[in-house]
């Protein structure tokens, strides 16, 4: 039998599979999308390698050419499944990565570092080291491998993975009354007056036995203050019996979580919750793009079609543009539907994502809510893929493989037959199109939730009809109104202005020269507080110059309108306002020195607002 396996030898010369050898004692054992380790190149070098097909027997193949064998087993169950490897097919296509790099960006985080396999009995039984437990190589060199790896498709034995002594399994100790609650009345009389400790043992042990209880954490026996000698004393003694079991790390399920009922919803929403579960009753891979106003209740809706989805026994996955609105997001799912969701970003430590992927794998977890990388989750039966706020960029992956989230998950909605749900107050100009174009179905959102929450007004200036009527050459009368108005009743103001520095670029009014950046040929920003012309681009930076670097004419004028100028010109309009301007030019530095003495920057600002006596005229 034959194995073609993609090498972690990432070039084009590499791109493709290579075929080898399966020993005999591998036969049975190995199955497509497991990692094998195998010789690669002149020096025979061992590499990682993705089984991705076995053949029985090759056709046109030199019968005089002789194949390398497949050295080592590096999994007992496939970590990628026939899906994702048809997904890093397309992937290789649509983004001109190299398959390795697809297949290894699927993978969980914690198997993509260095690490050590364990095996682990799920039954009773033990090694031939007397413990539940073996150590992968232990197995390897002892001949265990193709039994156990037939005792892991049964369900009898588990594999972890521990990453640099980061990641052990979390395990909490348990105790069990191995007595009867008369034996262990008539031991609680015999102890004499002294043994207060063991009078106490005894006492909990009748409570779980008339609580009909079969087992206790010792977390909950915190509070009586029994010793490991005392407890292992009273298990020699045969009183109780203490195991470890495991338990799921997770950074959002500690606190606890008041349920929720779902709201009632519109008619603009309940459309559109009909629409999206009926496609996933039909089994449709429709795309529908969900645009509504913010706070129309988009994720009422997708909680509501979710909860359909889960009745129908599929699973869901909801994403997030970013990490920072995921405890959020989590915090609402938790509220509507338990411990059910799994919770899968880069902010994780190593032990809190090998737990969630384990969860996902074994089935205990109907809900995936992530970021960007969460799409790749292993869920089985997908009925709906929820992407929120689908216009952000951050659904980019910037490095290789250069994938878009939205394209995976239709792809991967295609591949279960299932609706994706594209969300958003802003939609993306391509989805927009899409969807006018029918290849979308849009479903629009156009009243609040809350029938007594009223849109904000917006007043479009036009700055050509209003210019010189005013103090301001930069802000309109109408502006400067409002924010004086807001001031007079003590509220805050904020102003947007997508350019920092004092005037965007410098001109002459003679011969009509640009001051640019000799690398990035572009213009460069005035910027009044270093006094110094700087490219955004690149950082270089020169002197502001006195007159004309082409025709030496003193006539030059600086144009555009950035952050310093603003500020400038609030201090003169409105002397008594507290301004404080926050770019990049200003908060670096700073930033740099909360650093160093380790203060979160966040709290610098706030105070700074706050603080009356700060940035005062």
């Amino acid at each position: 039998m034959y194995a073609h396996v993609i090498v972690d030898v990432p070039s084009f010369q590499t791109n493709r599979p290579y075929t080898y050898l399966i020993p005999k004692q591998f036969e049975e054992i190995l199955v497509i999308g497991m990692r094998v380790s195998v010789p690669f190149g002149k020096g025979n070098r061992l590499v990682q390698g993705f089984v991705i097909d076995i053949l029985s027997e090759l056709q046109n193949a030199d019968s005089t050419y002789k194949f390398k064998d497949l050295q080592a087993l590096l999994d007992v169950a496939p970590v990628l499944n026939q899906e994702l490897l048809q997904l890093a097919d397309y992937m290789t296509q649509v983004t001109f990565a190299f398959k390795i790099y697809c297949l290894q960006t699927m993978l969980p985080s914690v198997m993509r570092v260095d690490y050590e396999k364990y095996l682990v009995r799920k039954d009773e039984k033990c090694f031939a080291n007397g413990q539940r437990e073996i150590s992968w190589e232990d197995a390897e060199s002892q001949g265990l491998l193709p039994q156990l790896i037939k005792e892991k498709a049964q369900g009898l034995i588990d594999v972890y993975y521990e990453v640099n002594k980061r990641n052990k399994v979390k395990t909490q100790r348990w105790m069990s009354s191995l007595l009867t609650e008369d034996e262990l009345r008539a031991l609680s009389e015999k102890q004499r007056t002294g043994s207060t400790k063991k009078k106490k043992l005894l006492k909990v042990l009748i409570m779980l036995k008339i609580s009909h209880e079969s087992e206790i954490s010792l977390k909950k026996l915190k509070r009586f203050k029994f010793t490991s000698a005392m407890l292992k004393e009273a298990e020699k003694a045969g009183w109780i019996r203490l195991v470890e079991r495991e338990v799921y790390r997770s950074p959002f399920m500690d606190a606890v979580v008041k349920s929720s009922k779902p709201l009632a919803l519109n008619e603009d929403q309940a459309l559109a919750k009909q629409k999206i579960v009926d496609s996933i009753q039909n089994e449709e891979a429709k795309v529908y793009l969900l645009e509504g106003i913010t706070g129309s209740g988009k994720t009422e809706v997708y909680l509501q079609t979710i909860a359909e989805c889960l009745e129908q026994g599929k699973t869901a996955m909801m994403l997030v543009p970013e990490i920072a609105l995921t405890p959020q997001m989590v915090h609402r799912f938790r509220k509507r539907f338990g411990d059910k969701i799994a919770v899968l970003h880069s902010a994780l430590s190593f032990g809190e994502r090998y737990d969630e992927w384990w969860k996902i794998d074994r089935e205990e977890a109907s809900i995936v809510i992530g970021a960007r990388s969460a799409v790749f989750a292993s869920l089985k039966n997908i009925g709906v893929i929820i992407l929120d706020e689908e216009h952000e960029a951050t659904y980019k992956q910037e490095t290789n493989p250069r994938y878009h989230t939205r394209d995976i998950a239709i792809w991967r909605g295609k591949f279960h037959h299932c609706p994706v749900v594209l969300g958003s107050a802003t939609p993306s100009l391509e989805s927009r199109a899409r969807a006018q174009k029918k290849i979308y179905e849009l479903l629009l959102l156009t009243k609040r939730a809350n029938t007594k929450a009223s849109l904000p007004t917006v007043e479009i200036v036009d700055f050509r009809k209003v210019l010189g009527k005013g103090d301001s050459q930069i802000l309109t009368p109408s502006l400067l109104e409002k924010m004086k108005e807001r001031l007079t009743k003590n509220h805050q103001v904020v102003l947007l202005l997508n350019r920092r520095g004092y005037s965007s670029f410098m001109m002459c009014r003679d011969c009509g020269y640009v001051l640019q950046c000799p690398n990035c040929d572009i213009s460069l920003t005035l910027h009044m507080a270093a006094r110094m012309m700087k490219c955004h681009y690149c950082g270089h930076k020169e002197s502001v110059p006195t007159h004309c670097p082409s025709c030496k004419s003193h006539h030059i004028r600086y144009y555009g309108t950035g952050t310093q100028k603003v500020e400038e010109e609030l201090k003169r309009l409105i002397p008594k306002a507290r301004v404080l301007r926050m770019d990049q030019d200003n908060t670096r530095a700073t930033a740099f020195t909360f650093r160093l003495f380790r203060v979160p920057y966040t709290w610098y600002l706030l105070f700074s607002i706050h603080n009356e006596t700060l940035f005062q005229k």
